[in-house]
């Protein structure tokens, strides 16, 4: 009778244990998933993040152009060439010509904005040995306005 009363007490000892410890890891899991970011998908295109990467470059430059703070919306990437600099070893840089949507709707204007953005590693060979971004550098070529859009 002893023998039965003692499994009895240590199998319940044994499944209260294993209750304890597994609430407690749960807890612990639900804890640890509340500071894990999720991953979600989306559905952005090369482009997308280019102009995610100069939006307050652009919104500076159509500021200091307008004298104001407006709104400012890239409507159209025109064009994008890489231009090789043979005088020097960096390498060269890329023009981006952008058409912007600037203004409310009531007022809105269409520009043609081309930036100059000289990266150190627009060469092959200086791709292998520069590991930081801090080098690049956007400039403004040229500011033209197209139309107003009730012209």
């Amino acid at each position: 009778m002893n023998r039965k009363l003692f499994l009895k007490y240590f199998l319940l000892f044994i499944v209260s244990m294993l209750f304890c410890f597994s609430i407690k890891q749960v807890v612990a899991m639900e804890e640890n998933q509340a500071n894990i970011k999720e991953k979600v998908p989306i559905y952005y295109t090369p482009e997308d993040v280019l102009i995610a990467l100069l939006s307050p470059k652009l919104h500076e430059i159509v500021k200091e152009h307008y004298g104001k703070k407006t709104t400012v919306e890239v409507y159209n990437i025109v064009d994008i060439s890489l231009i090789h600099s043979t005088t020097t070893t960096l390498g060269g840089w890329f023009e981006i010509e952008l058409m912007l949507r600037v203004g409310e709707l009531e007022n809105t204007t269409y520009d043609i904005v081309t930036l100059k953005i000289t990266a150190p590693n627009t060469r092959p060979e200086n791709r292998k040995t520069i590991r930081e971004v801090n080098d690049i550098k956007v400039d403004l070529v040229e500011y033209k306005k197209i139309k107003r859009k009730n012209d």
